[in-house]
């Protein structure tokens, strides 16, 4: 219950940081226009320009939100729809108290049990949470980005993350890490704010985002651990330096407030398996660790933050984060620290932690970065500004504009190249085959992924399925027709496999005998591409190669 509680609040948060940014973005509008009317003076110059660049930039953030909406039409991914099978249509309590694999994300699968019930047990709706958290990020970088660069920063920041070809990815992706995306940034604005003075509010507040954090993906640990240690020795700084004791009193209680939460929130898990079921993590020696950390954060991490735009907007993308490393050197140093701290600090903690995590938890790392080169970018213009006013504006309102526009391009292509891939692998077209001819108690069997999304879309067309995996990674689920009354078990059960090795039959004769008690021969058990199907649209691309 209190962890529900504090979703919506989080969810009413995330709402109010959006109305906030819009706001701001109509009331520096209206401004704008009103100074419109003030002809000849200085101002009026200036609020032209201002006033074209922020039309550009809603430009932006709209094309940003499209797109978005368009991925939302991408084909069903396996973690996808183990998530799905799982965690959401287990309903709530189970999934709020269940740590099985860490392919639960906990908080994002309550807040994906919430919308499912409060719209239906669709993709669609599950998905929703994954968009929202996306679409809120756009609106929390411009902000921040506006905040402490200024107008052009916020376009050049927006125009990155709007293309963004992984945060597009992953805004479609029923998964938590588009939620650790905006968690972790907000807290790095959040660090920002905060300073030395004793803030009691604002500091539980961190607690509370970091808390959250870490409920959706443990592993986040290895990003926000920097930023922790960062603030508390900026604390002791501070005291050290000058006996002011408000940053310390600040780092207390955000690190109270962080343990209290998790615990809080994990509390159910704790309860029902126990608090190594949440340290499940495997550790690799100091050989291998040295050997990997430098390839997962500077070979995995750079396609991350390419933007999924080629070579050249990748290296624009860390030269112009260089730019604004030197600018804040110079400028202001606190914000420095931080961003610095969050580039060199993730490395370092997996180095001591003994881990490498995977390539995808990397991700919110990407906003933090793709921040920072928006702040480069709009230094180098509003440099350039002062000698060429007029085409320094105009020349980066074309630039901010044409990044989202092949971002988009790219990620609309390989969009449409999913889909094609899903066709072809003959998923769709299984499923319709096995929706006119199979019969309650029928079971389909396949090995790695295919399984899962079949069994979502056997699921959509109305059926339940019920499953049990072998022990050589073959997974087998029986169809349970709605319209029967009770399974027949008198009768032979027909199983129908997809993309499964030639040697799985006879294996699979076996499992079947001694799960099911069926005395099927193993001529019997047959690849689906085998089956009577009525046209040669039903075999997969895999099915051909068989033949």
């Amino acid at each position: 219950m209190e962890a529900l509680i504090y979703s919506r609040c989080l969810t009413s948060a995330t709402v109010r940081i959006i109305e906030i940014t819009v706001g701001f973005f109509v009331s520096q509008l209206s401004l704008l226009t009103f100074d419109k009317y003030r002809e000849g003076s200085k101002i009026a110059k200036v609020s032209n320009e201002k006033r074209f660049l922020l039309i550009v930039m809603v430009a932006v953030f709209i094309a940003g939100i499209v797109i978005r909406v368009m991925a939302q039409a991408s084909p069903i991914r396996y973690d996808e729809t183990y998530t799905f099978r799982n965690y959401v249509l287990s309903g709530i309590r189970h999934a709020v108290s269940t740590y099985n694999l860490p392919n639960n994300h906990v908080f994002h699968s309550l807040l994906g049990n919430i919308a499912a019930k409060i719209f239906s047990y669709d993709l669609s709706s599950v998905r929703l949470v994954a968009f929202s958290f996306g679409c809120s990020l756009l609106a929390l970088a411009a902000f921040i980005t506006w905040r402490v660069a200024g107008i052009l920063a916020a376009l050049f920041s927006l125009a990155f993350m709007s293309s963004s070809f992984y945060l597009i990815d992953f805004s479609s992706n029923a998964r938590g890490y588009i939620i650790q995306c905006f968690l972790v940034l907000l807290s790095v604005f959040l660090i920002y704010l905060i300073r030395e003075k004793s803030n009691p509010k604002l500091s539980a507040l961190i607690g509370l985002v970091f808390a959250l954090t870490l409920y959706t993906v443990p592993s986040i640990l290895a990003i926000l651990l920097p930023m922790g240690i960062f603030y508390a020795l900026f604390s002791l700084r501070s005291w050290l330096k000058s006996k002011e004791t408000g940053g310390l009193k600040n780092t207390a209680t955000i690190g109270l407030t962080t343990a209290a939460m998790t615990f809080l929130f994990y509390s159910p898990i704790i309860y029902k398996e126990g608090i190594k079921a949440l340290s499940s993590v495997d550790r690799v020696d100091w050989q291998a660790i040295a050997s990997k950390v430098p390839s997962h954060f500077f070979t995995d991490f750079f396609e991350y933050i390419s933007t999924g735009q080629g070579p050249v907007i990748s290296f624009t993308v860390l030269l112009s984060a260089g730019f604004a490393l030197y600018c804040l050197w110079k400028s202001n140093r606190y914000l420095f620290a931080v961003f610095f701290t969050m580039i060199i600090g993730p490395p370092i903690a997996s180095f001591i932690l003994k881990v490498v995590p995977p390539s995808r938890t990397l991700l919110p790392l990407v906003p933090i970065y793709l921040c920072l080169s928006g702040i480069g970018l709009g230094k180098i213009f509003d440099y350039s500004h002062r000698f060429f006013p007029k085409v320094s504006t105009y020349f980066a309102a074309i630039l901010a504009a044409l990044i989202p526009a092949k971002g988009i391009a790219s990620y609309y292509n390989n969009l449409e190249s999913a889909v094609t891939r899903e066709n072809q692998a003959g998923v769709t077209a299984f499923v319709e085959f096995l929706t006119e001819y199979a019969k309650d108690g029928d079971v389909v069997a396949s090995a790695g992924n295919p399984i899962e999304r079949i069994s979502y879309h056997i699921k959509v067309k109305g059926n339940k399925v019920s499953g049990l995996q072998s022990s050589w990674g073959l997974t087998f689920i029986e169809i349970q027709k709605p319209s029967a009354s009770s399974p027949d078990t008198n009768r032979d059960r027909t199983v129908f496999f997809f993309e499964t090795p030639r040697s799985a039959p006879a294996e699979a004769n076996k499992l079947m005998k001694k799960k099911f008690k069926l005395e099927h021969k193993a001529d019997e058990l047959r690849t689906h591409n085998q089956l009577k199907i009525p046209t040669q649209k039903y075999a997969s691309s895999s099915s051909k190669k068989a033949k």
